[in-house]
C-alpha cells in the first residue's frame, strides 16, 4: 500500500480535538511523516508501531497529552515482535498514566516494562525500570514497597559504573528513607 495513502488514512482517524488546540493538523502531519521515515529506517516490519511510539513521545514532550495517549494506545494495541520497542511503549504509557494521576495504572505499565527488561537481561534498562517503579510507589504512598525496588535498582546500577545514574538512585533512596522517618539512613 502506498505510504502516503496509509498516512492519510491514519491521520484521518485522529480526532481534531487531540491537536487543534495547540497546533495545526499540518504540524501533526509533518511530525508524523518524520516519525514514520525514522521508524522505517530503524524498524522495518514494526515501523508503524515505532512511528506511533515516536508520535506519542513527541506529543508528550509538547504537552499534547490526549494526542500522546492516542498514539501510545495505538502502539500498545499493535502486535510487535520487538520487545524493546514494546518496553519503550509501556514506559511511555506509564509516564502518561502518572501525569494523569492514575498511579495504579502507571505502576502496572512500569511493572510490565520491567518484566520485558528482565527477560532481555539489559541491566541499564532494568535499573531504570526499578527506579521508575520505586518513584511511583513512593508517590502512591507505599514507601516500604518503594524501598524494595530502589534497593534492587542500586544493586543493579553499582556494577554498571554510571555515577550520575547511581546518584539518582541514591537520591530516591534518601527520599524514601525520609518518608519512612529514618533520618540517619536518609543522610547516608
Amino acid at each position: 500500500m502506498d505510504i502516503l495513502f496509509t498516512l492519510l488514512v491514519l491521520l484521518a482517524d485522529i480526532p481534531a480535538g487531540f491537536y487543534d488546540t495547540y497546533c495545526s493538523k499540518e504540524t501533526v502531519d509533518s511530525v508524523y511523516a518524520e516519525c514514520m521515515a525514522e521508524a522505517k529506517a530503524e524498524y522495518d516490519q514494526d515501523a508503524e508501531v515505532a512511528a506511533s511510539y515516536y508520535m506519542a513521545d513527541w506529543a508528550y514532550n509538547v504537552s499534547l497529552l490526549d494526542l500522546s495517549d492516542y498514539f501510545i494506545t495505538d502502539a500498545l494495541e499493535a502486535d510487535t515482535g520487538d520487545q524493546v520497542l514494546r518496553a519503550d511503549c509501556l514506559s511511555m504509557a506509564s509516564a502518561l498514566a502518572r501525569l494523569r494521576g492514575d498511579l495504579a495504572g502507571a505502576i502496572q505499565y512500569a511493572e510490565e516494562c520491567l518484566e520485558i527488561d528482565r527477560a532481555s537481561g539489559n541491566q541499564e534498562n532494568i535499573s531504570s525500570s526499578l527506579n521508575n517503579i520505586a518513584g511511583l510507589y513512593l508517590t502512591y504512598g507505599d514507601p516500604e514497597t518503594s524501598l524494595k525496588y530502589i534497593d534492587e535498582a542500586i544493586e543493579v546500577e553499582e556494577p554498571l559504573g554510571r555515577s550520575a545514574y547511581l546518584a539518582v538512585r541514591y537520591g530516591v533512596a534518601s527520599e524514601i528513607y525520609l518518608k519512612l522517618g529514618e533520618l540517619p539512613s536518609a543522610l547516608e
